[in-house]
C-alpha cells in the first residue's frame, strides 16, 4: 500500500513525469536534446510500464536502488518515491542536466555522470540491501550483464529491460536456437524470468524491435562453486565461440585438451556423448565438464 501510494503521487497533474510523451518531448526540446542513435537512446513513454517495473523489482522504503542508464528519468523519478536511497547513473551529460531539473533534491538521491562499465559497483554500493534496475542500450547490453554477473554479490535482485531477442537468450533452454553463453552464465548464477513484453510503441524514438523486462534473482547457491567459476566461464565462452563446431573440437582449439581423444575422454567421463554441440549441454553439464577439465572432478 505504501508503494502504491507513492506511485500515485507521480500521476498528479503538477508532477513533471518524463514517462509521459508530452512531458518528455518538452524536456528534450527545452534542453535542445536530440536522441542519439549511436548511444541507443530510446526513452520510455509509458507511465504504466514504468510503474510496473518498480513493482516487479519489489522496491520499498527499506531498499537502496541503483539505476543503470537513467535517461530522462522515467524510472528514476519513481525510485526516488519508493526506495530509501537511489543512485542513478547516466553517461550522457545532456541528460544529467534534465535529471537535475526534474528530480527532487536531497540526501536520498545521487546522480552520477559515468560509464557503467568503468565503475566498481561493489565499492559504489557498499553495505545495504541493493536492487539494480536499468533499461540497457542494445550496443552494451552484453558487457553490462557480464559485469553485473561478476559483481552479483553486491545486490539482491536485478531487473533489466532489454531487447526481446536478448531476453529470449537469457531465459532459453538447452537445444533452442537462442541458447548460448549468455543463457548458461545467467542461469548458473540467477533464476531469470521474463516478466513482461514492452512494445516498441512505448518508446521515443521508436526502436525497430520490442523489448522485454527480465528479472534475475540470485540463486541461493550458484550452480558452480566459487573455486571453479573461472574455469567454468572460460569453458562456456570457448564452447560457444564457434556454434557449428562440435564441443570436442572447441575444447581442442581453446587449449583445454591436447587432442580430440582427450576431449572425448573428458566428455564421456561426465556423461556427455562425443559429437554433441555446446547448445545441447545444460548448465549442470557445463559445470561437471569444467571441473573435469580442471582436474577437480573428485571434489564434493
Amino acid at each position: 500500500m505504501e508503494r502504491e501510494g507513492r506511485l500515485n503521487q507521480l500521476r498528479q497533474p503538477n508532477r513533471a513525469d518524463p514517462a509521459l510523451p508530452s512531458t518528455l518531448k518538452a524536456l528534450l526540446s527545452r534542453h535542445s536534446i536530440r536522441p542519439r542513435k549511436r548511444l541507443g537512446q530510446h526513452f520510455l513513454i509509458s507511465a504504466e510500464i514504468a510503474d510496473r517495473i518498480v513493482e516487479v523489482a519489489r522496491i520499498d522504503s527499506s531498499d537502496c536502488a541503483l539505476e543503470i542508464g537513467a535517461g530522462a528519468g522515467a524510472l528514476t523519478l519513481r525510485l526516488t518515491e519508493t526506495a530509501s536511497s537511489t543512485i542513478a547513473i547516466e553517461s550522457d551529460p545532456r541528460l544529467v542536466e534534465v535529471l537535475q531539473e526534474i528530480l527532487p533534491s536531497g540526501e536520498g538521491l545521487k546522480l552520477m555522470q559515468a560509464d557503467i562499465l568503468k565503475i566498481d559497483l561493489s565499492k559504489l554500493m557498499g553495505e545495504g540491501t541493493w536492487k539494480v534496475l536499468g533499461n540497457l542500450p542494445y550496443y552494451i547490453t552484453g558487457p553490462v550483464l557480464f559485469k553485473l554477473f561478476e559483481q552479483r554479490r553486491s545486490f539482491s535482485s536485478l531487473v533489466v529491460m532489454v531487447q526481446r531477442e536478448v531476453a529470449d537468450r537469457i531465459t532459453s533452454s538447452p537445444g533452442s536456437k537462442e541458447y548460448g553463453g549468455l543463457s548458461v552464465l545467467a542461469q548458473a548464477y540467477f533464476l531469470p524470468r521474463a516478466e513482461m513484453r514492452v512494445k516498441r510503441t512505448c518508446f521515443y524514438p521508436q526502436p525497430e524491435v520490442d523489448s522485454t523486462v527480465v528479472s534475475l534473482t540470485p540463486r541461493a547457491k550458484a550452480a558452480v562453486g566459487e573455486e571453479d567459476q573461472k574455469q567454468f566461464e572460460k569453458l562456456v565462452r570457448a564452447s560457444f565461440s564457434h556454434r557449428r563446431k562440435t564441443l570436442e573440437n572447441s575444447l581442442v582449439e581453446a587449449g583445454f585438451v591436447r587432442n580430440r581423444q582427450e576431449a572425448v575422454s573428458a566428455m564421456e567421463a561426465v556423461g556427455v556423448n562425443a559429437g554433441r554441440r555446446a547448445e545441447s549441454l545444460s548448465v549442470e553439464e557445463f559445470v561437471m565438464l569444467a571441473r573435469r577439465l580442471k582436474g577437480g572432478d573428485e571434489r564434493d
